[in-house]
């Protein structure tokens, strides 16, 4: 249903999607992984056809810029964007016309009670907050029925009760034949419904999986001394009573598996924070509105800060390199040393 076919995007001398080839086929969900600045994004633009690239892209059979192919394409982005003189109803009014929907009014009404927004329908965009803002960017996407949907980085800003219902709907959309493409750096966010992991770095596709392939490793390490050292510090969360699947999770492998885990990170993936923040009862207010800021976007002089990096930070990327060596080989030794080989 979705075909990648050598896809390349340079911009000017960095090159952002390197010979990207894969296939999705339909009733499948598969997880795009990688850490920031892997190539995620650009590959997801690629498709939904808003940059230029060399390869090709099909949906549906169709070259993906053709008017076929967007009959069949929908696209939930990281960021929301609204705009501000148009009411939650109207914006979905403006995407049925685009789409030339004739019977929508009920899919449309059954997405706002399962993303609660059903009494924010006559507010503007610029008056709803950050996480009602994704909930409208999801229903957008969602509101179509598009037989292949892009999800970038869909859970940032949800609620647990939002998370639940898109997760709800990812799984109802694949029983129906649908193919569904979630980008994402953390695997968990979708954790027991993927199907495929393909994973990203530097621009390259470093590994293309099944769930099943994934599982099969397992097996092996099973039948050996090999220990899994594990960063998955997400293993002991569950989403609607259902845990996901990682190393740690199969069988026989809990007792094999060495999970570095964290208790604030674990918290924040349901969605929720624990933290205080004091001060004169006048400051609390704003305070409140600069931490939401801050870790629901990107700041402006983070976003300067990270492209100066790119450009004049490779002194301190090898550092930082160096850095992260030195601490794998000294876990390394140590673990040798305790009588546990590893490579």
């Amino acid at each position: 249903m979705l075909k990648v076919s050598h896809v390349t995007k340079r911009y000017g001398k960095v090159i952002a999607c390197n010979d990207v080839d894969f296939e999705l086929a339909p009733g499948s969900v598969t997880v795009l992984l990688g850490p920031n600045g892997a190539g995620k994004s650009t590959l997801m633009k690629s498709i939904i056809g808003f940059l230029k690239y060399e390869g090709q892209i099909q949906v549906g059979g169709y070259p993906n810029k053709s008017t076929d192919a967007r009959r069949l394409l929908g696209d939930i982005p990281e960021m929301p964007s609204l705009y501000p003189n148009l009411t939650v109803s109207e914006h979905m009014e403006f995407l049925a016309r685009a789409y030339r929907l004739s019977d929508y009014r009920d899919r449309m009404e059954t997405l706002f009670r399962r993303f609660e927004l059903a009494d924010k329908k006559k507010k503007f965009g610029d008056e709803l907050s950050k996480g009602m803002q994704q909930k409208l960017n999801i229903c957008l996407g969602l509101l179509p029925d598009p037989s292949v949907l892009l999800l970038d980085e869909p859970m940032i800003g949800l609620d647990p009760h939002a998370i639940k219902e898109l997760k709800a709907m990812i799984e109802q959309m694949r029983s129906q034949g649908k193919t569904l493409l979630v980008s994402t750096h953390i695997i968990d966010s979708v954790d027991m419904l993927w199907d495929r992991t393909i994973i990203m770095q530097g621009g390259v596709v470093k590994a293309n999986i099944t769930r099943e392939e994934l599982e099969k490793i397992a097996a092996v390490l099973r039948g050996t001394n090999i220990v899994v050292i594990s960063d998955e510090i997400y293993c002991e969360l569950t989403y609607g009573g259902k845990k996901h699947v990682c190393f740690a999770e199969l069988p026989g492998m809990r007792e094999r598996t060495i999970v570095i885990n964290g208790f604030s990170k674990s918290y924040a993936m349901t969605g929720w924070r624990l933290g205080w923040v004091m001060a004169p009862q006048e400051m609390l207010k704003p305070l409140v509105k600069i931490h939401q800021f801050g870790i629901m976007s990107a700041p402006t002089v983070s976003q300067f800060a990270g492209i100066e990096a790119m450009r004049t930070g490779k002194q301190d990327i090898e550092y930082m390199r160096e850095q992260y060596d030195m601490r794998r080989r000294f876990m390394y030794q140590r673990l040798q040393e305790i009588g546990m080989p590893c490579f």
